[in-house]
């Protein structure tokens, strides 16, 4: 369980990403695969991801992708886009549900809405770091908890509009469909997603651009069940055109007998659902060798302690679970999640299930390391002939892109102290502070990433929104501040429409002035908005 707190479809309601728009578009991991496959293979034909090979082959040299999921909400932030932190270039960011008050509207985990989430959490900074490192986002959508988009938006229009506002937001060329519980037993919503997104697939494709598939289940060591596959039957004949079917390895419970391993039980279930799957995409009218059947399979083990208290993947475990894979040919491994991927301390019961550890023996970033061994890697001659440098965006000098004055934080200063989780900008890069520092430039070259207190959260956007102005006073709700006079602690002015305090006694120290830490000023802002509120 994975939570964070028919006929040709119409482009209608699909709107287009803005053609003229300047931020740095996304150098795909996606997109170069599917080069590579149709340069190096031929493909079939309604496949996004297909390799033509011979009949019944399994191969450990077939590609396998990796990227672990994140959970977007969880508190402290998951730096994805941080090298220190996560080795993944390619992650699924999760989850996209209806928002509380409107269903039709995206939001992250039901708290923030895609502007919060890039204002609060700068999220569209941090993909676009990533995105600079080489990598690229895969967005998913439902979980086990809020509502899937699908279900809570019941205006297909509507929903069509809500899943391409994301896509074009982020400008992503694959999202992922994380369906479990009730979300899987409700036909109607199946139906309703499965048209919104042929359709925005469709809009994609049109504007010259791919959107690939993914569904994501639940699964039992003796495959996939009735609704599982009715949905996967329902995204097809929608007109979906599906990039595969990712498995949710994990929280068997009951379904695991004690005798069978959890590596055996996932083994088992994958083995299970290619059947299943083959059958599907025959029932929707396309054949595919056994080969190509695996490569449109995925497999996502909860890493370390699951939900249910005697399912538990470790390393070891983690290592026959790729081992295997590779001699399938599954297409793809993710886990649950690059969150988790670090020990636990000793406070923290290894059999309960924590959002921030796995609750087993490992070393930080080891599960990303064991199950996303000898996956596809991205390499620079491909990277030139895929994409344009505009494309690919300043990875040389992430200030260039940048094309506005406006700037999200206040620029570092040498002298000013800086505490933890503070931000600032510096040559058009925004920082985030590990610790407490002063004097410590943001772009220092060091031999470490752990030798400098800053992190790199991204570049300082082209389309930045100004900062609010301030809320000024009513003239004359204290006196004008005075250059010549001496103020005393808690005398209070005003100037330019704001108010002050004095912390002691001051003269001349004008209060609008900024100094590099706030023990060097004598005064202190008066809460302007709520003195317009109460002088009303």
């Amino acid at each position: 369980m994975m939570s964070d707190q028919s006929s040709s479809p119409s482009a209608i309601g699909v709107p287009a990403a803005d053609p003229g728009s300047t931020k740095p578009r996304s150098f795909s991991f996606v997109r170069v695969f599917l080069a590579v496959l149709l340069i190096a293979t031929s493909g079939v034909a309604g496949g996004f991801i297909a390799m033509r090979v011979s009949e019944n082959r399994t191969d450990s040299s077939a590609p396998q992708w990796f990227a672990p999921y994140v959970d977007v909400t969880l508190t402290p932030t998951y730096e994805f886009q941080d090298p220190g932190t996560n080795d993944s270039l390619n992650v699924v960011l999760s989850f996209i549900v209806g928002s509380k008050n409107d269903g039709c509207s995206p939001s992250w985990g039901a708290t923030y809405s895609l502007d919060e989430a890039d204002q609060q959490l700068d999220l569209e900074r941090r993909i676009v770091r990533q995105r600079q490192r080489g990598g690229d986002v895969i967005v998913s959508f439902g979980g086990a908890i809020n509502q899937e988009l699908a279900v809570a938006c019941t205006n297909l229009e509507t929903l069509t509009a809500a899943y391409a506002e994301v896509v074009n937001h982020y400008d992503l060329s694959l999202i992922d469909l994380d369906l479990e519980g009730t979300t899987l037993a409700n036909v109607t919503a199946n139906t309703r997603r499965a048209e919104a997104l042929a359709a925005v697939q469709k809009a994609r494709r049109d504007a010259g651009e791919d959107l690939a598939i993914w569904l994501t289940l639940p699964v039992a060591p003796d495959g996939l069940d009735s609704e599982a596959v009715a949905t996967i039957d329902a995204t097809l004949a929608g007109g979906v055109d599906l990039a595969g079917v990712n498995l949710l390895t994990m929280d068997y419970g009951s379904s695991r007998r004690s005798s069978v391993s959890f590596v055996d039980a996932s083994t088992a279930a994958a083995d299970s659902a290619f059947e299943v799957l083959n059958r599907a995409y025959r029932r929707a009218g396309v054949s595919l060798t056994s080969a190509e059947v695996w490569q449109r399979i995925g497999m996502t083990p909860m890493i370390g302690q699951n939900d249910t208290i005697a399912d538990r993947l470790d390393i070891e475990g983690a290592r026959a679970l790729h081992k295997w894979s590779r001699s399938r040919g599954v297409g793809r491994m993710s886990m649950w999640s690059a969150n988790r991927d670090t020990a636990c301390g000793g406070n923290i019961l290894d059999t309960v299930v924590n959002n921030n550890c796995s609750g087993v023996d490992q070393e930080p970033g080891q599960f990303a390391a064991v199950l996303g061994a000898s996956a596809i890697e991205i390499s620079t001659e491909l990277a030139t002939t895929a994409a344009s440098p505009e494309q690919r965006g300043a990875q040389a000098d992430p200030s260039e892109v940048a094309s506005n004055d406006n700037l999200p934080y206040d620029e570092w200063r040498k002298r000013r102290e800086y505490d933890i989780d503070e931000k600032v900008v510096w040559d058009g890069v925004v920082y985030e502070a590990k610790w407490w520092t002063v004097g410590d430039p943001p772009d220092a070259i060091v031999d470490h990433d752990w030798d400098s207190p800053w992190r790199v959260l991204g570049p300082v956007l082209d389309d930045e929104p100004p900062l609010p102005p301030p809320v000024t006073i009513p003239p004359n709700t204290f006196p004008t501040w005075n250059v010549e006079s001496t103020y005393y602690a808690g005398d209070r002015v005003q100037l330019d429409g704001l108010g002050f305090k004095a912390k002691w006694w001051t003269r001349g120290d004008i209060p609008t002035a900024e100094p590099d830490n706030e023990w060097e000023n004598p005064w202190e802002p008066i809460d302007s908005a709520s003195i317009v509120v109460t002088s009303k």
